[in-house]
């Protein structure tokens, strides 16, 4: 009998087409909603697109795909023997697990397992990546969902925001919140724990915060360790260009992806951003 593993995320991980076809990733789009239009994340709206009307202050709600959306991605995978793992955003940042939840209750064709990332954007695409590798190797269902618990428990998510105002538009501010008494033009440093955003530093420049989060990474970091790297922008290549060029210079980088950040994240953290993701490969 066929037993074949098959990896279902959404777009809230901002992985690229190129990754997803290389690897066999499915991808549920989120949803972003303009006044009368409902516009499916990366197929009815493209990233350069959404970028021009996010400029021009058009700025989308959000929401989850429905449980139907799931069903048909499940559907379209689902071979007799196929194992499914569908790996989503944090519960605490979207409820699309809920609704995936639904969708795997709704489906009887094959056997579904829900993984909450607990992180978003880098955080969950690296989880995906390395399940997803896993999966092409022929892993078992029991080894990639042990794998993908344990990079969970290693992986931080730093995100550096140019302003606080999307998040606090989108309702997402949360424990945030005591950052909105900033001086202007503080740039604040947003971290993910325990699934949610709880904010972590200020710093006066862009370039002076990515300085804030390396050396926190390099104090938690063996020196040689290699790690994976996810580097995430929304439309701030060269601010992401400069957090590369830092990061191979203090770290010893396994492999390393960028990342640009779709309108799933980018419609709650605003433009001229950008963001790390990483954890240390230690063989167990």
């Amino acid at each position: 009998m066929v037993n074949i593993v098959k990896i279902v995320t959404d777009t809230t991980s901002d992985l690229p087409s190129e990754i997803c076809k290389k690897l066999d990733i499915s991808i549920v789009p989120y949803y972003l909603n303009y006044k009368r239009q409902s516009l499916k994340d990366r197929v009815d709206i493209k990233i350069e697109e959404y970028y021009k009307r996010l400029k021009n202050m058009e700025i989308p709600t959000t929401s989850v795909p429905s449980a139907g959306d799931i069903l048909q991605t499940y559907k379209k995978i689902a071979k007799k023997g196929v194992k499914i793992i569908s790996l989503h955003i944090s519960s605490k940042l979207s409820g699309i697990l809920s609704t995936a939840n639904t969708a795997k209750n709704m489906f009887k064709n094959a056997e579904v397992h829900l993984f909450d990332s607990l992180t978003a954007s880098g955080g969950l695409a690296l989880q995906v990546i390395a399940a997803a590798k896993m999966a092409k190797e022929g892993e078992s269902i029991k080894n990639i969902l042990n794998r993908l618990k344990i990079i969970r428990d290693r992986i931080e998510t730093f995100a550096i925001l140019d302003t606080l105002e999307y998040l606090k538009r989108g309702g997402r501010i949360g424990k945030v919140e005591s950052f909105l008494g900033s001086i202007l033009n503080i740039k604040p440093i947003i971290k993910v724990i325990d699934g949610e955003l709880r904010p972590f530093a200020k710093s006066r420049s862009i370039s002076k915060a990515i300085d804030t989060v390396l050396e926190n990474i390099k104090k938690k970091i063996k020196e040689n360790v290699p790690i994976e790297i996810a580097i995430m922008h929304t439309n701030a290549l060269k601010k992401a260009e400069e957090l590369e060029r830092k990061i191979l210079e203090k770290f010893n980088c396994k492999e390393i992806i960028t990342l640009v950040a779709g309108p799933a994240i980018a419609t709650h953290t605003g433009p001229g951003g950008v963001g790390i993701s990483y954890y240390p490969v230690i063989e167990d």
